[in-house]
């Protein structure tokens, strides 16, 4: 049985766990720098770059996600799909149509071997929606709302790329393109894809969100936190 494999919202109760990562993430910039692949340990400056790389992939998912409902208006014709209905909706449709499963992302916990597997899952997210996006644009014709989104999805994913190469402790493969086969006998089926992929996108978006704001959090205690004047 197809699923779509759109991300559940993250549960209240574990809120808690974006509370704690900052703690984690300040011990751990205390203790000891995080290792780049060769086991080094990260300069202050690479420590930086990292960071900014986080920022830089937060504004990026925000402006997808904001970018979302703009390009379900400017390509969906018919009432019938809205963005907000349940994502199970045309799952028989999207199964006929052979739309992928999409990733999913993981409730963050403290352990850096969750963050790497969560941007390795962002990383898989990200490249499904670009091909979706780039397989559908020859059926939605010109659209401004979707070169844009593809730009914004093609910037994200250097992002993420500079942040699995500075946190993964071993060089490892980046996954490539799909190769799609999608069923698209007309119109409608054109619609349903397009509503599907717009869909997760910005569920899988907002998931990302949390994720990316929590490590971000994490940096600005870190970087606020008072140091203890040295006794003499």
């Amino acid at each position: 049985m197809f699923q779509l494999g759109s991300p559940r919202p993250l549960p209240s109760d574990t809120l808690h766990w974006f509370f704690a990562l900052p703690c984690y993430m300040a011990a751990l910039a205390r203790s000891a720098a995080l290792p780049d692949r060769t086991g080094r340990n990260l300069s202050d400056r690479d420590w930086g770059d990292y960071y900014n790389h986080v920022e830089n992939s937060l504004s990026l998912v925000r402006k997808i996600i904001q970018g979302v409902p703009q390009t379900h208006r400017a390509c969906i014709t018919a009432e019938t799909f809205d963005l907000n209905s349940d994502k199970g909706t045309f799952a028989l449709v999207a199964e006929k149509i052979q739309i992928p499963v999409f990733p999913v992302l993981q409730v963050l916990s403290a352990t850096r071997d969750t963050l790497e597997s969560n941007l390795v899952q962002m990383l898989k997210g990200v490249v499904l929606h670009q091909a979706m996006l780039s397989s559908l644009s020859s059926h939605l014709g010109p659209q401004d709302t979707v070169t844009e989104l593809l730009a914004d999805t093609r910037d994200l994913l250097i992002q993420i790329r500079m942040l699995l190469k500075t946190i993964q402790k071993d060089a490892a493969e980046q996954p490539a393109a799909p190769v799609l086969d999608l069923k698209l006998s007309g119109d409608f089926d054109v619609q349903v894809a397009t509503h599907v992929t717009l869909q997760h996108m910005q569920h899988f978006g907002q998931d990302m969100e949390r994720i990316l704001r929590g490590v971000s959090r994490a940096n600005e205690d870190v970087t606020n936190e008072p140091t203890t004047p040295e006794q003499s």
